[in-house]
C-alpha cells in the first residue's frame, strides 16, 4: 500500500521550461535541505518561507463545508501548526461562497476534495507548492475523496486498530491533514522516502508514509511532533520559547522500511519467565524549553490500564532537550516465576510529576499489541522425600512443590505405574492419602506425575510400612535405639514429616520424648 503524500515545488520565474522537461524539476527537488532532522525547500541557496509568516487557506465550500467534521478537523490542523511555541507563523483561512476552478499558479491557496483518478495511484493527499524566488507564492492541496477504496475517518482519540488499520476503518484524515498542512509552512518530507533501505530518520508528521508519525500518549492524541517543531521555529523564529511539553509516542522507526512508522512494540512476541524482554520506546519534548531529571517508567498487565497490582520492569530517569525525540530498546529480564497469559507493556514519562509542562495528558502510553507469557512444562521439586508408615493406619504424603507454581498452573496431579490398593492422589493438590496401609518387607516406590498441558514432569516418593505399632522405630529395625535418635536429632527443629512423631509440625522436644518413651525392643 503506498499511501503517501507528495509535494511539488514549481518557480514562478522558470515555470515554461519546468513544465517542458521534468529534469528541472527533479533538479529544484534536489535542493532540499536537511537541518536537524527536518527538511525543507531551499531556492538560491535560502529556504523558502511564506512572507510575513502567514499563510491564507481557502476551502471549497463542496468539499469542505462549514460545520462539517473534516471542516473542522483540517481548521484544527492550521491552528496547531500556528500554536507552536516559538514560532511566528499563523494560517488565516476563509470558507469561500463557492466553488472555483482551481489554478496552482493564481496566488489563491485553495484547498478540496478530488477523485481518485485525478491524483497518482496510492496517493492521499498532494501540496502543489509554487515559489516566487525564496518566497511561496501559492500551495494547493487536493484530498483523495475516496482514499484506495476504503475512505477516511473522522475519529479523534482512536484505538489502536482505528489509527494503526486503515484498511478496516479508513484513514486518519487528521492526521493527513496536519501533513499537508505542514507542506502548506514549507516543510518537505522527513525522510524523503527514497533513502535506501538502513539509513536512521525520524518519525514525525513529515514522514512521507501514512501514519505520518502517529499519535501520542494513551489518550491517543494527534499532535505535531518535536521535529515538525522544530523546523518550524527554524522556517519563522520568534522569541525565545520556555515551555515543555514531554509525550510518549506510540509509533517508532525501522531502518528496514524508511519513512514508514509502525507501533512501539514488545519483542519476542512470546516469552517464558526469566527470558529477556525488549521495549521499544520513543519520547519527545514537544516544547523549546529543556526538561531535566523526567523519570519514565515502565510495567506489565493484565489489561490496558495501571493498577497497584501491575509489575514495574524499570525505571529510567531523563534530561530531553527542547525540541528531541528519543527512540530506544529497554531490555529486562522477565522474574523468575509468574502467571501465563498477555500481558500489556503501560510507560509514563515524568511518573512523579516532577517537570511543569505545557500538558500532561500525553505522557503515558499503552501497547496495542501484548507479549504472551508462554508456560514451562512441570518440574517437580525433588527429592520427594522418604517416608515411614505403620500398617494399618492413615498416611498422608506432604503437597509436591514445582520449581514455578505460578507459570506452571494450573496442574493435573496423577500416580503412575503400580499403586497399592486404597492409595489416591488429590489431583489438584499433588497430596497422597492412604486411609488404611499395609506393610510391606520392601519400600513401596510411588511415582508421582504432574501434567499441565504444556509437559509433564514425573518424580517417585518412597513409603516404607512397618507391621509394627512401633512409630519411634523410624527406620523399622524392629527397636528404637540409638540409630533413630540420630535420625530425631539431625531433623530438630525442621518440618521432617519422618522425624516429627508427634505430627506438631516441627521435630521438637514432644519428639524427643516419644523417642525416649518407646525405648528398647518394639512390641509386636
Amino acid at each position: 500500500m503506498n499511501s503517501s503524500s507528495t509535494s511539488r515545488t514549481i518557480s514562478r520565474e522558470n515555470l515554461r521550461a519546468t513544465l517542458r522537461s521534468s529534469a528541472a524539476f527533479l533538479l529544484l527537488m534536489a535542493s532540499v535541505l536537511v537541518c536537524g532532522g527536518w527538511n525543507a525547500w531551499t531556492y538560491g541557496g535560502s529556504i523558502v518561507v511564506w512572507p510575513n509568516a502567514r499563510c491564507v487557506r481557502y476551502l471549497m465550500p463542496s468539499s469542505f463545508p462549514a460545520g462539517a467534521a473534516h471542516t473542522q478537523q483540517f481548521i484544527g490542523a492550521m491552528s496547531d501548526w500556528s500554536s507552536i511555541d516559538g514560532c511566528a507563523f499563523d494560517f488565516f483561512y476563509q470558507i469561500l461562497p463557492q466553488d472555483y476552478d482551481v489554478d496552482h499558479f493564481d496566488g489563491y491557496s485553495d484547498t478540496l476534495a478530488v477523485a481518485p483518478e485525478e491524483l497518482d495511484p496510492g496517493v492521499l493527499a498532494v501540496t502543489y507548492t509554487v515559489n516566487s524566488g525564496a518566497q511561496w507564492y501559492d500551495m494547493d492541496i487536493e484530498f483523495n475523496d475516496e482514499p484506495l477504496g476504503v475512505g477516511w475517518n473522522f475519529i479523534l482519540n482512536p484505538t489502536c486498530m482505528e489509527e494503526a488499520n486503515p484498511g478496516l476503518n479508513g484513514f486518519s484524515f487528521a492526521l493527513v491533514a496536519m501533513h499537508e498542512c505542514g507542506h502548506s509552512i514549507g516543510l518537505a518530507h522527513e525522510p524523503t522516502g527514497t533513502e535506501p533501505a538502513g539509513n536512521a530518520w525520524i518519525v514525525c508528521t513529515m514522514n512521507p508514509f501514512y501514519v505520518h508519525g502517529g499519535s501520542n500518549g494513551s489518550l491517543r492524541i494527534y499532535e505535531l511532533h518535536a521535529d515538525d517543531r522544530a523546523g518550524a521555529r527554524a522556517l519563522y523564529p520568534a522569541a525565545t520559547a520556555t515551555l515543555v511539553d514531554l509525550a510518549t509516542l506510540n509509533f517508532s522507526w525501522t531502518p528496514a522500511y524508511v519513512g514508514v512508522p509502525f507501533t512501539v512494540f514488545m519483542s519476542p512476541s512470546s516469552i517464558r519467565p526469566g527470558e529477556d524482554l525488549t521495549i521499544r520506546s520513543a519520547i519527545e519534548n514537544l516544547g523549546a524549553a529543556d526538561a531535566f531529571g523526567a523519570t519514565q517508567k515502565f510495567w506489565l498487565s493484565t489489561d490496558e490500564s495501571l493498577d497497584a497490582n501491575d509489575m514495574l520492569l524499570e525505571s529510567v530517569v531523563w534530561d530531553i532537550e527542547g525540541g528531541n525525540l528519543y527512540d530506544f530498546d529497554l531490555t529486562v529480564t522477565l522474574p523468575f516465576d509468574m502467571p501465563t497469559g498477555p500481558r500489556y507493556a503501560i510507560t509514563m514519562l515524568d511518573a512523579y510529576n516532577t517537570v511543569v509542562e505545557q500538558y500532561e495528558d500525553n505522557n503515558d502510553a499503552v501497547y496495542c499489541v501484548p507479549v504472551q507469557i508462554a508456560q514451562y512444562a512441570p518440574q517437580i521439586v525433588t527429592p520427594l522425600g522418604q517416608f515411614f508408615a505403620t500398617a494399618g493406619q492413615s498416611w498422608q504424603s506432604p503437597a509436591p512443590q514445582v520449581t514455578r507454581p505460578l507459570n506452571m498452573a494450573p496442574l493435573q496431579w496423577t500416580l503412575a505405574g503400580n499403586v497399592p490398593a486404597g492409595m489416591t492422589i488429590n489431583s489438584s493438590t499433588g497430596i497422597i492419602s492412604w486411609p488404611n496401609t499395609v506393610a510391606s518387607t520392601f519400600q513401596y516406590i510411588i511415582n508421582v506425575r504432574a501434567n499441565n498441558g504444556t509437559g509433564s514432569d514425573t518424580q517417585t516418593l518412597y513409603l516404607g510400612v512397618s507391621g509394627t505399632n512401633c512409630p519411634a522405630d523410624i527406620n523399622h529395625d524392629g527397636k528404637v535405639d540409638g540409630q533413630d535418635l540420630v535420625v530425631v536429632l539431625n531433623a530438630w527443629g525442621s518440618n521432617s514429616a519422618v522425624a516429627d512423631l508427634s505430627h506438631n509440625g516441627v521435630v521438637d522436644a514432644s519428639d524427643l520424648l516419644l523417642l525416649l518413651g518407646s525405648w528398647g525392643t518394639c512390641l509386636p
